[in-house]
């Protein structure tokens, strides 16, 4: 088996390293060695280390910087493959053995990096590393300062061929030594990429990256680097790296508030690059915003008691007076949920609350809420159901908006903050869902991409269903509370089909709100109430009794084809589901109902060949 050196520089990280060293020893994949190499560090490092006793191999130096430490580190390890990790850092269980399985997929790898969350001392998240990121032959990307890479020590992982290859870290670089490293193995061997946040990055006043005036240099040494060669291709890269690293460079000083070395950069970037004006000529603006913002945010402490929403600044008027709630319900989903609630946790709009309701689990789901100590309000009650659960969550939350999130679904950072956009967008909005990916459990793979939907007032077209209307799975959702409680919830009679259901009534009442990007990372297993295909049809069938109980004649005139449009997704859900029975029976009700859904249903035979005969050809399938 292939074996596994974790290499953890440190200095002066006495109070964050044993909580990395926790993380590592938390692996799921089997480490050969965790080194770690103490740069000279003044604190008490070396008590905190020795309390791992066997476990860890303790090494101190002198203070070389954390090139040198890494280096050493690698020279006094055995393994095939090096993991660094900072002290200050957090790894998620898998990251080691999902990386490991990246190796396994293509020998030309030499580096495999991973998603990282930035988070601060608080816990709270800053940002997402992740969006852009690439695999493959990629070095000249990372030249020109593309976002392809997560190059911090934490996240990568490399063969020890690669390593030795490069020659290690450049002991001459105190800040983008990550970067620099990259780079080189990226010119020699592929890049592999694991698309999951699987580090959690701890921001704070001592981060190296912070001193612009050090990142500066050492970018000038790692261009002057690279560019010390003969190879024309890339030769021809060295106008624009240069104009992308100004750039960079003057958006970095700009948030600095150092406005002098802004222009300076800034400056050099466009004579480089003269197409950049247009990214530069935003930051007077910029500038302008964030005084007023500062200005706003220090007056708040000023306002009455009776201040109204409609007095208030749009900034502070979006992040403070609209508050959310999120309700989360379980039933013995503790394998998945932590994920879950992390994902919330992570969001960029600030979440007035997270709600737990336990739906009456009998694993350790309690437990693993506790972890989450009063970040996360834990309800429990006696099994009634997924609809039970989310209204009695709503019952006990104070939010203005509620956001409900299944306990094996995840969300990505940006997706609340961007559905309370769309709200803004129009008072007659009630409810907004947004795109989705379905991913298989056991690998993490794609299964499908949910893309289509509508806005507007759509409740006919979610009555007929044609096509994709609202992508309703519960995690995709954000409702305002009077939309919520217009309809009176969720109705508890359903078991399948409550979220079209809910998102219908709302429909009805109020317009629906779309935001076109992927936000839900929604998990695809056996245990998804909407694989029941027969409580699918009896619920359904409610529902549609229900939205047929009226007097208006422009929604009974629906009827007819709504029903039609039913029993044909019905009929091909059991001809999925090989009960070729039901599939003639739902057929049938739908022909009777809409005779031009003939041609639809005369292509199944072929469907039916096809499938018999790529059985025969994959017998172990």
């Amino acid at each position: 088996m292939q074996k596994v050196s974790v290499i953890i520089p440190t200095y002066n990280y006495a109070h964050f390293i044993g909580e990395a060293i926790e993380s590592i020893l938390a692996q799921t994949f089997p480490l050969s060695e965790i080194i770690v190499v103490d740069d000279g560090s003044t604190d008490n490092t070396e008590q905190i280390v020795a309390a791992y006793g066997n476990k860890i191999r303790y090494i101190k130096q002198e203070n070389s910087g954390v090139c040198a430490a890494r280096n050493f580190g690698v020279e006094n390890s055995s393994g095939d493959f090096i993991a660094f990790f900072d002290a200050d850092d957090i790894c998620f269980p898998a990251k080691i053995e999902k990386q490991m399985a990246k190796f396994a997929e293509d020998a030309e790898i030499g580096l495999v990096h991973c998603g990282m969350r930035e988070f601060d001392l608080q816990g709270n998240t800053i940002r997402y590393h992740f969006e852009g990121r690439k695999e493959g032959w990629i070095a000249d990307e990372i030249l020109l300062l593309m976002p392809v890479i997560t190059a911090s020590g934490s996240s990568i992982m490399v063969s020890r061929k690669a390593f030795n290859a490069v020659g290690g870290f450049d002991t001459n670089l105190t800040v983008g030594e990550d970067w620099e490293f990259c780079y080189r193995v990226a010119r020699k061997f592929k890049v592999g990429f694991v698309p999951e946040i699987l580090v959690d990055y701890r921001y704070h006043g001592k981060n190296t990256h912070l001193n612009l005036m050090k990142m500066e240099r050492s970018m000038k040494i790692a261009f002057e680097k690279a560019f010390d060669t003969d190879d024309e291709k890339i030769l021809r890269l060295r106008q624009k790296s240069y104009g992308n690293f100004y750039k960079t460079l003057a958006g970095s000083y700009f948030t600095a508030g150092n406005y002098q070395r802004f222009i300076r950069f800034s400056l050099k970037s466009l004579r480089l690059m003269p197409e950049n004006i247009y990214y530069f000529s935003s930051f007077p603006l910029r500038k302008i915003r964030r005084n007023r913002e500062n200005t706003k945010i220090i007056n708040e402490v000023n306002f009455s008691n009776n201040v109204t929403k409609s007095s208030l600044p749009p900034i502070l008027d979006r992040r403070t007076m609209q508050k959310i709630s999120v309700v989360i319900p379980t039933y013995n989903y503790a394998d998945f949920i932590a994920e879950a609630v992390k994902s919330v946790l992570a969001q960029t709009f600030p979440i007035f609350e997270t709600i737990v309701v336990d739906d009456g689990s009998s694993d350790n789901t309690e437990e693993v809420i506790a972890k989450f100590g009063d970040k996360v309000k834990y309800i429990k009650q006696k099994n009634g159901g997924v609809c039970a659960a989310r209204n009695n969550g709503v019952k006990n939350a104070g939010g203005d908006f509620i956001a409900f999130l299944d306990a094996d679904d995840a969300w990505l950072p940006e997706k609340i903050e961007k559905q309370i956009a769309k709200f803004n967008e129009d008072d007659q909005i009630g409810l907004v869902h947004c795109r989705m990916r379905e991913f298989d459990t056991e690998t993490g793979e794609t299964v499908r991409l949910h893309l289509e939907g509508e806005e507007g007032w759509v409740a006919d077209e979610l009555l007929l269903f044609e096509k994709p209307v609202v992508i309703g799975c519960g995690g995709s959702i954000l409702v305002s509370r009077q939309a919520f409680e217009a309809v009176n919830g969720f109705d508890i009679n359903l078991k399948v089909g409550e979220d079209w259901d809910f998102c219908y009534r709302i429909a009805r009442k109020f317009k629906v709100g779309f935001v076109r990007e992927i936000l839900v990372a929604y998990r695809y297993h056996g245990k998804n109430s909407h694989l029941n295909i027969r409580e699918m049809e009896r619920s359904m069938k409610i529902f549609y009794e229900k939205a047929f109980d009226t007097d208006d004649k422009k929604i009974l005139r629906l009827r007819r084809k709504s029903y039609g449009n039913f029993y044909k997704i019905l009929a091909g859900s059991y001809f999925t589901a090989g009960n070729y029975q039901r599939f003639i029976k739902c057929s049938l009700k739908s022909l009777w109902l809409m005779p031009e859904n003939a041609s639809h249903f005369l292509s199944f035979p072929m469907r039916r060949l096809k499938r018999n005969y790529e059985n025969k050809s994959n017998p172990a399938n």
